[in-house]
């Protein structure tokens, strides 16, 4: 997404926020990227990357999706062993 003034872009990576900005406002001289801010957003659920699910207000300020309670796994089950509880394979003994 473009910024107001047309010489910043904005897009995300994974969980970044990032800025890039165009000396002179010209596409052809892009400076390196720059991570604006870190968080645990919604992704878009559109296919295409054209339709982003964020805004940037006039004055700056980034509106985004966040989760009211975000689900964050603290357990990882391990099973070993699985095919044992598989019907076929009891049968098989």
């Amino acid at each position: 997404m473009w910024a107001r003034n047309m010489h910043e872009l904005f897009y995300r990576h994974a969980n970044r926020m990032m800025a890039v900005a165009f000396r002179g406002g010209s596409i052809e001289s892009p400076e390196t990227p720059r991570e604006l801010f870190v968080g645990r957003f919604e992704s878009s659920d559109h296919t295409d990357a054209v339709t982003p699910n964020y805004d940037v207000l006039p004055d700056g300020r980034f509106i985004m999706v966040r989760r009211r309670n975000p689900v964050i796994p603290t357990v990882i089950h391990v099973v070993l062993n699985w095919t044992e509880a598989l019907p076929t394979a009891n049968a098989a003994r």
